[in-house]
């Protein structure tokens, strides 16, 4: 797509994995892929002035953040830890939900009573 620009930079997670920054004209939003708590993404996100979404790795529910600290993924509340990061609002979709743990962190998510955090919908199309 023309005047699309996406930008790669490596996040925190076992292996090496990088987030993107996709940009237009009009609107940019940030996809972290697999990811721990790390700062460049959420530093760059901050300076975007017209970031409108972060999809980000909510994998685990709060009662598994070893396991989540050890695989390198959120839970609902390193989630907030790492949106402290962020100064700008934005609409947070919360994505990689493990499947056995879905409903437990769906539940988390929604128990944190902030109306910019969802989960995205897979076959869903969101348009910024």
């Amino acid at each position: 797509m023309e005047g699309l620009r996406a930008t790669a930079l490596e996040v925190k997670h076992t292996v090496r994995t990088i987030g993107l920054i996709l940009e237009d004209d009009r609107a940019a939003v940030v996809v972290t892929s697999d990811t721990w708590h790390t700062d460049e993404i959420w530093r760059l996100a901050s300076r975007l002035e017209r970031l409108k979404a972060v999809f980000v790795d909510v994998s685990y529910p709060d009662e598994m953040e070893a396991l989540a600290a050890v695989s390198k993924h959120l839970t609902p509340r390193s989630l907030i830890l790492e949106l402290g990061k962020l100064t700008r609002p934005a609409r947070i979709l919360a994505v990689h939900l493990k499947p056995q743990f879905h409903a437990a962190v769906r539940r988390q998510l929604a128990d944190l009573g902030r109306s910019d955090i969802e989960v995205a919908e897979i076959g869903r199309e969101y348009s910024f």
